[in-house]
């Protein structure tokens, strides 16, 4: 399966041609809160706003997106279950 990193790469608005139904989004370790995705004009765009970047995948819908696109990863937990 063709995998796409989200990576910080400053100022950047890269084009994707994304296929929902074979491809991956790597989110790497984003939290939740240092991105956005919305659907611009039918087309799912991903926003680093701190960054000023975008990821824009083509020919794709927010409707066309499942949780198989998505990988993430989550920071390590202790004993106690909070983060280190």
């Amino acid at each position: 399966m063709p995998t796409t990193n989200i990576v910080w790469n400053w100022g950047t608005n890269t084009d994707i041609n994304f296929n929902p139904a074979t491809d991956i989004l790597d989110f790497g370790w984003f939290a939740a809160d240092q991105f956005t995705i919305s659907e611009v004009n039918g087309t799912v765009v991903i926003a680093i706003p701190s960054n000023h970047q975008t990821y824009t995948l083509q020919h794709t819908t927010l409707s066309d997106l499942h949780l198989s696109n998505i990988v993430a990863r989550t920071p390590p937990h202790s004993a106690s279950g909070r983060a280190h």
